[in-house]
């Protein structure tokens, strides 16, 4: 492996978190805020990474796919690490595994919380734990590749962005990879602009605004308030946050060709038709269920909508106290949390296109019983998949359901119920947040022993990365050298000696 370059990128994706930790640090100075828990954290990454950029020239630029999938994992495990620094100076708690936890959550998009009164930490804190929403929502790498000179057309970018990006594929949206992580930024930073103008002129402070446009956008749940989104109690702050979360939820494709005036393609997006006719066949579902809860149907639907979009997109935001819903509504919602958004979106899960193609799967198994000789291959947006990426997307499955089963093992240690159990593994590996009992919109996850927050924490990580480049992290095979690579260093040695 390309050690040198790869060492390389992690210290540039280092001094990046350095400077998005500056934006909470010059507000806290105005504020007149502690603002040396910043001050130290900048100072121990920017000191870490130097050397890196110092020393680790590489000899190429090249990154192959293994590369790309080590480089990802490698560089979340370490930003997360560091991410953890302005918690722990701070007081937030006294176990790093705790501010571990929260960082972790924040940068993976889940919204899972240790914090039992949110609102008794300064806004400062408070300002870089929903930046990490933020931060993580399209990706530390995509970011990297839409600032670093020379990717517009380099491999490696390819490899890094399959790497990060959620879903089957990592579609480029121009033939330029580089344009297209810039691309994929000026949408990001256009909606989150979006979602913030539109909570201030529905009368939500200005700090607030912010913090819940930064989570809504990234679909990752961080809100400043104990109580989420309920605190303002505003109809209009639920429907815009509500449609931020949908819209956030959906490939960025989509809007990319909205903009270019493809329409047509739009029109026959199987994923993003299956999706919204989720949403729309839920929100009404549970709207029935609830209706009893609510004084009229207005708040019901309201309440329904605004829930099933939380959690469908994977955000975690709460308008009120779900768990004490009827059974059915909370079924639907669990169901909702494990399907997810869809592939080239912030949101996790399984994500939508990976269920399309699952059902189709299923679908064409059951016709071969009947018509053994009868072809049908599995087509979205009416180009046919292959049989290698059909079990591919069956493979994943089976990895993230084997995944969940080993993750709820671990956590019943802790004694708690199978409600708050199960429902704990599903919300971390889908990026979630919040669950089902206790840990449901008024719980949080700072009763689980400090072994099933290490679990969660990787768990998240593993969910927001799709697995792999985790995985990869801890197989001997991945920091062997091959044959070319044995080559091309012996080449550089002997160039060296007699140079």
């Amino acid at each position: 492996m390309n050690y040198r370059m790869i060492f390389r990128l992690l210290a540039l994706c280092l001094l990046i978190e350095s400077l998005f930790m500056l934006l909470p640090l010059t507000y806290g100075l105005f504020a007149g805020e502690d603002i040396m828990p910043f001050v130290y954290s900048i100072g121990i990454s920017v000191a870490a990474s130097l050397p890196f950029l110092l020393i680790f020239k590489p000899y190429s630029k090249v990154l192959y796919a293994r590369d790309g999938w080590f480089t990802a994992g490698i560089i979340w495990v370490v930003i997360s690490l560091f991410g953890t620094m302005p918690f722990y100076f701070s007081g937030l708690s006294k176990s790093f595994i705790d501010c571990f936890f929260e960082t972790v959550s924040g940068f993976t998009t889940t919204g899972a919380t240790l914090l039992t009164n949110i609102e008794a930490h300064s806004d400062s804190i408070l300002m870089w734990r929903s930046l990490t929403n933020w931060v993580g929502g399209m990706g530390v790498l995509v970011l990297l590749l839409a600032i670093l000179p020379g990717t517009e057309s380099d491999m490696r970018a390819l490899h890094l962005m399959r790497a990060e990006a959620p879903g089957p594929n990592a579609s480029k949206l121009v033939p330029k990879m580089g344009q297209t992580a810039k691309i994929l930024y000026i949408l990001y930073f256009a909606l989150t602009m979006a979602t913030f103008i539109a909570l201030i002129l529905a009368g939500m402070p200005l700090f607030d605004a912010l913090l819940h446009s930064w989570s809504a956008s990234a679909t990752g749940g961080f809100s400043p308030k104990n109580t989420s989104v309920a605190h303002y109690g505003s109809t209009a702050v639920n429907i815009i946050i509500s449609v931020s979360m949908l819209l956030s939820s959906i490939n960025f494709m989509v809007f990319f060709n909205l903009v270019m005036r493809q329409f047509k393609s739009v029109f026959k997006n199987s994923e993003l038709l299956f999706h919204l006719s989720m949403l729309v066949i839920c929100t009404i579902t549970v709207t029935f269920n609830i209706r009893n809860l609510f004084p009229s149907f207005g708040h019901s639907i309201e309440n329904a909508f605004f829930q099933v979009s939380s959690i469908m997109t994977t955000t975690g935001f709460s308008s009120g106290n779900y768990n004490s819903w009827p059974n059915l509504s909370k079924n639907i919602l669990l169901i909702l949390m494990v399907f997810g958004g869809c592939a080239g979106s912030t949101s996790g899960g399984l994500k939508t296109v990976r269920a399309v193609i699952l059902l189709k799967a299923a679908r064409r198994e059951i016709n071969r019983l009947t018509h053994s000789r009868i072809v049908r291959p599995i087509k979205v947006d009416t180009k046919a998949i292959d049989d290698a990426k059909v079990s591919a997307v069956i493979y994943f499955f089976l990895i993230y359901a084997i995944a969940i089963v080993l993750c709820m093992i671990i956590l019943s240690l802790d004694g708690f119920d199978l409600e708050t159990t199960f429902s704990a593994a599903i919300a971390t590996f889908s990026n979630v947040g919040p669950g089902f009992g206790r840990i449901g919109a008024t719980g949080n996850f700072s009763e689980f022993s400090q072994l099933s927050k290490v679990v969660l924490s990787f768990g998240m990580l593993l969910g927001r990365l799709e697995f792999f480049p985790i995985i990869i992290l801890f197989v001997p095979s991945t920091f062997k050298l091959h044959g070319q690579e044995i080559a091309g260093v012996s080449k550089r040695f002997v160039k060296r000696i007699k140079g």
